[in-house]
This record gives C-alpha cells, structure tokens and sequence, in this order.
C-alpha cells in the first residue's frame, strides 16, 4: 500500500514462526484488538506431558519489559492455556495449544511450568541436551536436530476472527515452516 500505515493486531514472539493478522486502518485494528480472536499454534515441547489434553490456568507476571522476563506469579495477569497432545514419543511431544489470553511469552511460559520446556526455547530451558539415551550419538542426532530448527519449536498455525466490516466469521492456516517439518520426520526416525 505504498507508504501507507498499516496496524499489526496481533503479535509473535522472536522466532516464532506462522500468521498473523494486520489491520489496513486504524479502525478495523481497533475493532479486531476488541474482539480478540481464535488462535492455534502447533509446538514441540520436550518430554511428555503428564496428562495428554488440559487447561493449564496460572498468572503470568510479564510486568518487567525492560529485562523481558515472563513467569508465574500469584500476582500476574490471569493467563490460561488450552493444550492437547498430537503425537509423543519419550524425548518429545508435538502439542496444539490454544492460548485463551495474550500474555508475553504465555505458551513458552505455561509448558516450562509443566515440565516441558518448549524445543530448542533458549529463555526456558528448551535448549539443553535432551532427556533421553546419554550415548554420544544421542548428543550427536540432538545436536543436528538443533541445527535443523535453531529456534524455539513454536508455530502459529490458525487464525480465526471476525471480519471488522462484515461481521462474517474467518479462519486462516498457515503451513508449518521448513525448520518445524523437518525436525518433526528426523524425530520419526527415532520412534
């Protein structure tokens, strides 16, 4: 649109891939922001989740910008996560997450509280040598997967929301990136 300005609605962390949605006015932002939407992200969290499916419903302090810390405290936001297990094997589990509130860091945040830090996510922890066979070709196949996704395993996968002008209701999907399919089939080589 030339030099026009455009409004970003929602946002992704670092190196969090997938969609987002942009307001071309000023009004329709306005109007997408209060009304919020329907959001779906596909991660790879390391571990296996205790239970397969939940909400996880714990406050996030993300009050501190400058040090862009984020973590739960009785006197966060109210945060909560929806989740539900995809595939898992003893070292990883792929995970829909459906985040229900907007806080910084929510779902990165959420999963390292449950033990389950997400894939290669250097802030929580996700980037240590994985649970699993401590062999030196274990280290080795750890390390190429880090190479083939060298970012947190976090993938914004659907959108849904309602139309600023028409009212109707509109979902998006976004396929998952290179790096996130790739790690996915060299993790089959292993189930």
């Amino acid at each position: 649109y030339g030099n026009a300005k455009f409004h970003v609605v929602g946002r992704l962390d670092m190196d969090t891939s997938g969609i987002i949605v942009i307001g071309k006015h000023s009004h329709s932002a306005a109007v997408l922001t209060k009304n919020g939407g329907e959001k779906e992200y596909i991660a790879i969290v390391e571990g296996k989740l205790e239970e397969p499916s939940g909400t996880i419903d714990l406050p996030i302090d993300d009050s501190d910008p400058a040090v862009h810390k984020s973590f739960i405290a009785e006197t966060g936001q109210p945060s909560v996560t929806e989740y539900e297990t995809i595939a898992t094997n003893d070292v990883l589990t792929a995970v829909r997450v459906r985040p229900k509130t907007g806080r910084t860091h929510q779902i990165r945040v959420h999963m390292k509280h449950k033990g389950c830090p997400l894939f290669n996510d250097e802030r929580y922890g996700g980037d240590q040598i994985l649970k699993g066979i401590p062999s030196s070709s274990y280290k080795q196949f750890i390390k190429k997967c880090f190479e083939i996704c060298p970012r947190q395993a976090l993938h914004a996968k659907t959108l849904g929301f309602e139309h600023p002008r028409t009212h109707e209701r509109m979902f998006f999907n976004s396929e998952l990136p290179e790096d996130f399919a790739s790690l996915l089939k060299k993790w089959e080589e292993i189930v």
